[in-house]
């Protein structure tokens, strides 16, 4: 996967205040993916690999993270039917 490096400016403060460099940017990375998610700007999977998660991670840290899924009705007509064609419903 090509990837694109960014720099990010924060207060040293930050670090001082308990933070370790590699525990924040990992943070930052997942509350970005979350937000992304959460605005309908990602899909599940897209801000799972932003976060390099598998999908179960991904649901777990949206869990923890007290965020809604994005779910539509139409979601849930597409499932019906396939399950239904499947033979699961």
């Amino acid at each position: 996967m090509k990837e694109v490096q960014l720099k990010l400016k924060i207060p040293i403060s930050l670090l001082n205040a308990g933070f370790r460099q590699k525990e924040l940017e990992s943070e930052i990375m997942q509350r970005l993916a979350l937000s992304y998610y959460a605005d309908g700007i990602l899909s599940f999977g897209q801000a799972a690999r932003m976060v390099d998660m598998t999908l179960w991670e991904f649901a777990d840290l949206i869990a923890r993270k007290k965020v809604f899924y994005n779910y539509e009705l139409e979601d849930l007509e597409k499932e019906i039917k396939l399950g239904k064609e499947l033979g699961l419903i």
